[in-house]
C-alpha cells in the first residue's frame, strides 16, 4: 500500500513537470492545461505490461501512475507527449461523438 503512495506522488510529481514544460514552450495553452486536474487510477486486472495508461474526459485526465513511471523512465518526453495528446483531444473535440463524423477519417488524421 505505501509503494502505490509513493508511485502515485512520484507520478504526480512527473505530471506536474510535464506540465510546466508544456506551459514553457505553449503558454497559450496555459488556460486548457490547468482545466483538467491530473486523476490517478489502478489497472483493472495485473498485467506484465501496461499497454493503456492515459486518457481524458475532458473534465480530468486519467493516468496509471505506473504508466507514467514507466515512461519516464524510458524517456521523459513520452510522458509530455502524452499529456499534450490528451489536451489536444479535447480541445479538438476528438473523442466527442458527432452523428456525420467519418470516424476511420477523423481517427487517422487526429492520430497521425
Amino acid at each position: 500500500m505505501e509503494t502505490d503512495k509513493q508511485a502515485e506522488a512520484l507520478a504526480a510529481e512527473v505530471m506536474q513537470g510535464a506540465r510546466d514544460q508544456i506551459v514553457a514552450r505553449m503558454p497559450y495553452l496555459n488556460r486548457a492545461l490547468f482545466a483538467m486536474p491530473v486523476r490517478f487510477y489502478a489497472p483493472d486486472h495485473e498485467t506484465d505490461e501496461i499497454t493503456l495508461g492515459y486518457g481524458c474526459d475532458g473534465t480530468y485526465l486519467y493516468v496509471m501512475p505506473q504508466a507514467v513511471l514507466r515512461d519516464a523512465d524510458r524517456n521523459p518526453m513520452l510522458v509530455v507527449r502524452a499529456y499534450l495528446h490528451m489536451v489536444l483531444h479535447c480541445l479538438f473535440f476528438h473523442g466527442f461523438q458527432y452523428v456525420t463524423l467519418d470516424r476511420d477519417a477523423w481517427d487517422f488524421a487526429a492520430d497521425a
